[in-house]
């Protein structure tokens, strides 16, 4: 038992140790495995908690049985009077001495070793902001997908049935976080789920639910108030009286009906305020473009002239357009394998810090490969000069990114370029080219979007999406505004290469100015309105 609790400890540590890194469960799929590893460790633990205590349940039954043929005979002998020195100092040295005994056996901590080792294994649990972020990220999918609480807790998505469900503990949660960020609508959808799903679970489950923390007065109580905020009386009413018939003496929920017309005033919903053209092209609603092409990509390069590049454009200024099959399995399964060790938490730049910051609004983990990291990277970025046509070197773009996004990770709507004189290294210029490789299919979910352009490209393996961030004058364009849409369904692996301008004179040399395309004033106002300006 001891040995099983030791081998199972060194496993998870062997692989915690390989892993130097803060650990984000909730920015990554690639964390998953972690989750599955700590549960196996709770289950070990609570086993040989399970067996320790269903021994020490043993030797209390058979002790029982002892002592009840024990006071049988007793009875015997005193309804025989049969009073002699033998039953006097047997029952006086068991009263004496024994119940002391079975008190030190009562007080005694079971399975020490497994308690202990479930306190060692806390730090390696997620956080209160890895919960929250998740509790956040499972209203951000809803919002945009338009799914509905309660298809999305029997594991209904988009019409599409999967072996999965929450139970009233998940849904009690995602209730008080609604309710405590003031999204009452959202609360009073997720209390009543708690409420039916509880009232139906079977009587074992409810007293596993109940020793979990999943009281019914304190849900009676912040249901009710919930539906006092959206202002429906009369079921917070039969809701209140509902519960004191239960428990006359819940104070809170007493109080509630004492001041019940007092706080009968409603409050309004917090909006959660996402862009509906961000949402509509997550969700795939636009029209994919017309009056495009498609082509094959074989100039300037010798080696394009046997295997050419297959290009789809979907947009024409700015470029924008997919490159298929430009990576393959295996190689794709070694980037994983070059990122996993030291996949950590996604950061942006931070023009005020002069650094990189993580933000709740890119929710994914990443790294940066080195070229001399593996053959594979410096192929890679020989492949991307390739379908670019652009000089990436070391002084004119950023190493290899990574990146893995978790269930409901995604980046909010922002530009890759820095701006005009903005770029952290002016020797570089701006970012001209953005290559984005999609190493992993997403059955729902992921799209990379446009809204300013209305385009929505969902992830295809081995594909390409790129698109250039500046104008002919290496002016930042607006209309490259772009977003990565919650992931609904799947894991999300891409990698990244950005390309800088400062190298590209002879490649990409400016155009006169009579020949820059104007911007369209539609598109400078939609930018602006999404940023708020």
């Amino acid at each position: 038992m001891k040995f099983t609790l030791v081998f199972v400890t060194l496993l998870f540590l062997s692989f915690c140790q390989s892993q130097d890194y803060d650990i984000y469960f909730s920015s990554s799929v690639s964390e998953m495995v972690y989750l599955q590893r700590l549960k196996y460790l709770l289950i070990s633990d609570l086993e040989i908690y399970a067996r320790e205590m269903k021994s020490k349940l043993e030797i209390v039954k058979k002790a029982i049985n002892y002592l009840e043929i024990k006071v049988k005979r007793l009875e015997v002998n005193v309804k025989n009077e049969e009073y002699h020195e033998i039953n006097h100092f047997s029952s006086l040295r068991s009263q004496h001495f024994d119940w002391s005994q079975w008190i030190s056996f009562m007080t005694k901590d079971v399975a020490t070793d497994a308690q202990k080792h479930i306190q060692e294994m806390r730090p390696n649990l997620p956080i209160p902001e890895d919960f929250n972020d998740a509790l956040g990220s499972v209203l951000l999918l809803l919002d945009v997908y338009l799914i509905e609480p309660k298809d999305f807790a029997k594991g209904l998505l988009n019409g599409k049935q999967y072996n999965s469900s929450l139970n009233p503990l998940d849904l009690y949660a995602l209730g008080q976080y609604a309710f405590k960020n003031k999204y009452y609508k959202d609360a009073n959808n997720w209390l009543y789920l708690t409420c039916v799903y509880f009232m139906n679970a079977e009587d074992y489950q409810i007293n596993y639910y109940r020793f979990l923390g999943l009281q019914e007065m304190e849900l009676s109580q912040i249901y009710a108030m919930s539906l006092l905020k959206i202002n429906n009386k009369f079921l917070a009413w039969i809701v209140v009286e509902e519960g004191l018939w239960h428990a006359p003496h819940y104070l809170k929920m007493k109080l509630i009906e004492k001041d019940f017309y007092k706080l009968t005033k409603p409050e309004k919903s917090v909006k959660r305020t996402y862009l509906s053209n961000f949402k509509n092209c997550c969700r795939g609603e636009y029209e994919h473009p017309k009056g495009l092409s498609c082509y094959y990509d074989s100039k300037d390069e010798p080696f394009l002239f046997l295997a050419p590049f297959k290009v789809e454009i979907l947009n024409n200024l700015p470029f924008v357009a997919i490159y298929h099959d430009v990576l393959y399995d295996r190689e794709i399964e070694e980037l994983k394998r070059l990122a996993v060790p030291t996949i950590t938490r996604s950061t942006i730049y931070d023009y005020d810090k002069e650094g990189n910051v993580p933000v709740n609004f890119r929710t994914s983990n990443s790294v940066f490969l080195l070229n001399n990291a593996s053959y594979l990277v410096d192929i890679l970025r020989q492949r991307v000069a390739d379908m670019t046509h652009l000089n990436v070197f070391k002084n004119s773009s950023d190493d290899l990114q990574v990146m893995n996004y978790g269930l409901g990770g995604y980046y909010r709507y922002h530009f890759d370029f820095f701006g005009k004189d903005e770029s952290p290294n002016k020797l570089l210029g701006d970012r001209i080219i953005t290559v984005l490789i999609y190493m992993t299919d997403v059955q729902q979910g992921g799209a990379t979007v446009f809204p300013a352009l209305r385009i929505t490209n969902f992830p295809k393996k081995g594909s390409a999406l790129i698109f250039r961030n500046l104008d002919n004058n290496i002016s930042p364009d607006p209309s490259t505004l772009h977003a990565g849409c919650p992931v609904l369904f799947g894991s999300k692996w891409a990698a990244t290469k950005w390309i800088y301008s400062a190298e590209q004179m002879f490649r990409k040399p400016c155009l006169p100015q009579n020949e820059l395309r104007p911007y369209d004033t539609h598109v400078i106002e939609f930018v602006n309105k999404i940023l708020g300006l």
